[in-house]
């Protein structure tokens, strides 16, 4: 079984006291999240003294429920920005080697072919040897 540290339960009491918080400003400037507050109401069966009390531990949890989902957006965001980085890096890996190997391709085909300087050589060559031939 998973026990909490003293720490950890001393964090998650100081984040709900500023939910709490939260939700105290929220009531003292007759500010309501209607979703909320009908969930409450629903509960109470109309009873809006009871609907108050639900009102602010629903308010609590949805704060609360907004910031789990808020960190798990940006967490995925971190992910696909660092999965996009990586395709970036391998897309850069891959023009090189297709560069690198047209390099060598290109060398390749130089090295097979005759170079032009000893055409010319083995042309000067054969007019010599011809002329040697008919003397």
């Amino acid at each position: 079984m998973f026990l909490k540290s003293d720490l950890e339960k001393a964090k998650e009491r100081k984040i709900e006291e500023y939910y709490f918080n939260l939700v105290a400003q929220e009531l003292e400037q007759n500010i309501k999240h209607n979703p909320t507050w009908v969930k409450a109401l629903s509960k109470s069966k109309g009873d809006t003294e009871k609907a108050k009390s639900y009102y602010i531990d629903y308010r609590v949890q949805s704060l609360k429920d907004d910031t789990i989902l808020r960190e798990e957006y940006n967490k995925q965001k971190e992910v696909k920005k660092k999965f996009e980085k990586q395709e970036e890096i391998e897309n850069i890996f891959e023009e090189e080697k297709k560069a690198n190997l047209e390099y060598l391709t290109r060398k390749k085909d130089e090295k097979s072919k005759l170079s032009p300087y000893l055409l010319f050589f083995f042309f000067l060559v054969i007019i010599i040897g011809f002329k040697y031939l008919l003397q």
